[in-house]
Protein backbone atom coordinates (compact mmCIF):
# COMPACT_ATOMS: atom_id res chain seq x y z
CA UNK A 1 0.00 0.00 0.00
CA UNK A 2 1.33 3.39 -1.00
CA UNK A 3 -0.16 6.75 0.06
CA UNK A 4 0.41 10.29 -1.16
CA UNK A 5 -1.18 13.41 0.29
CA UNK A 6 -1.93 16.12 -2.26
CA UNK A 7 -3.72 19.46 -2.47
CA UNK A 8 -2.17 20.68 0.78
CA UNK A 9 -2.58 22.79 2.85
CA UNK A 10 -6.14 23.92 2.13
CA UNK A 11 -7.83 21.24 0.05
CA UNK A 12 -6.06 18.06 1.06
CA UNK A 13 -6.82 14.63 -0.31
CA UNK A 14 -5.00 11.32 -0.19
CA UNK A 15 -4.22 9.04 -3.14
CA UNK A 16 -3.92 5.42 -2.04
CA UNK A 17 -2.53 2.61 -4.17
CA UNK A 18 -3.98 -0.70 -2.96
CA UNK A 19 -2.17 -3.89 -3.94
CA UNK A 20 -3.98 -7.23 -4.27
CA UNK A 21 -5.68 -8.10 -0.96
CA UNK A 22 -5.17 -4.65 0.65
CA UNK A 23 -8.10 -3.08 2.51
CA UNK A 24 -8.69 0.56 3.43
CA UNK A 25 -11.30 1.49 6.06
CA UNK A 26 -12.64 5.02 5.82
CA UNK A 27 -15.30 7.41 6.99
CA UNK A 28 -18.47 7.26 4.90
CA UNK A 29 -18.62 10.06 2.36
CA UNK A 30 -14.81 10.35 2.14
CA UNK A 31 -14.39 8.61 -1.21
CA UNK A 32 -13.77 11.00 -4.10
CA UNK A 33 -12.82 8.52 -6.82
CA UNK A 34 -11.81 4.88 -7.13
CA UNK A 35 -10.74 2.24 -9.59
CA UNK A 36 -13.72 0.17 -10.69
CA UNK A 37 -12.08 -3.08 -9.55
CA UNK A 38 -12.30 -2.17 -5.85
CA UNK A 39 -14.94 -3.95 -3.75
CA UNK A 40 -16.94 -1.67 -1.42
CA UNK A 41 -18.71 -2.83 1.75
CA UNK A 42 -20.55 -0.47 4.11
CA UNK A 43 -21.33 -1.39 7.72
CA UNK A 44 -22.09 0.07 11.14
CA UNK A 45 -18.96 0.81 13.13
CA UNK A 46 -18.99 -1.23 16.34
CA UNK A 47 -22.66 -2.22 16.29
CA UNK A 48 -25.84 -0.19 16.54
CA UNK A 49 -25.36 1.34 20.02
CA UNK A 50 -21.67 2.24 19.54
CA UNK A 51 -22.37 3.68 16.08
CA UNK A 52 -25.21 5.86 17.35
CA UNK A 53 -23.14 7.11 20.29
CA UNK A 54 -20.26 7.93 17.94
CA UNK A 55 -22.69 9.83 15.70
CA UNK A 56 -24.35 11.79 18.51
CA UNK A 57 -21.36 12.44 20.80
CA UNK A 58 -18.48 12.45 18.34
CA UNK A 59 -19.97 14.05 15.27
CA UNK A 60 -18.75 11.18 13.11
CA UNK A 61 -20.68 8.99 10.73
CA UNK A 62 -22.33 5.87 12.10
CA UNK A 63 -21.15 3.95 9.03
CA UNK A 64 -17.74 2.97 7.70
CA UNK A 65 -16.70 1.88 4.23
CA UNK A 66 -14.24 -0.92 3.49
CA UNK A 67 -12.50 -0.82 0.13
CA UNK A 68 -10.73 -4.07 -0.79
CA UNK A 69 -8.69 -4.78 -3.90
CA UNK A 70 -9.54 -8.31 -5.05
CA UNK A 71 -8.00 -7.74 -8.48
CA UNK A 72 -4.45 -8.94 -9.25
CA UNK A 73 -3.64 -5.44 -10.52
CA UNK A 74 -3.05 -2.44 -8.21
CA UNK A 75 -6.09 -0.18 -7.66
CA UNK A 76 -6.28 3.53 -6.83
CA UNK A 77 -8.54 5.14 -4.21
CA UNK A 78 -8.86 8.89 -3.57
CA UNK A 79 -10.18 10.08 -0.19
CA UNK A 80 -10.89 13.58 1.07
CA UNK A 81 -12.34 15.00 4.31
CA UNK A 82 -15.72 16.72 4.26
CA UNK A 83 -14.25 20.10 5.23
CA UNK A 84 -11.26 21.94 3.73
CA UNK A 85 -8.00 21.65 5.62
CA UNK A 86 -4.65 19.98 5.93
CA UNK A 87 -4.09 16.22 6.03
CA UNK A 88 -1.42 14.34 7.94
CA UNK A 89 -0.61 10.64 7.66
CA UNK A 90 0.44 9.22 11.03
CA UNK A 91 2.08 5.84 11.59
CA UNK A 92 0.57 4.60 14.85
CA UNK A 93 3.30 2.06 15.61
CA UNK A 94 3.74 2.46 19.39
CA UNK A 95 2.23 5.96 19.19
CA UNK A 96 -0.95 7.38 20.69
CA UNK A 97 -2.63 10.47 19.27
CA UNK A 98 -5.78 12.29 20.25
CA UNK A 99 -8.08 13.72 17.61
CA UNK A 100 -10.92 16.17 17.80
CA UNK A 101 -14.36 14.83 16.82
CA UNK A 102 -14.73 14.42 13.08
CA UNK A 103 -10.96 14.37 12.40
CA UNK A 104 -10.79 10.66 11.42
CA UNK A 105 -10.54 10.00 7.69
CA UNK A 106 -9.19 6.47 7.14
CA UNK A 107 -6.94 3.64 8.30
CA UNK A 108 -5.52 0.44 6.88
Amino acid sequence: MDTQTKGLPSFGYVKIKLDHGDTMICESGAMVAMTTTLQLKTSLRGGIIAALLRKVLGGESAFINRFTNLSPEPAILYLSPALPGDLVCVDLNQTTIRLQPGAYLCNS
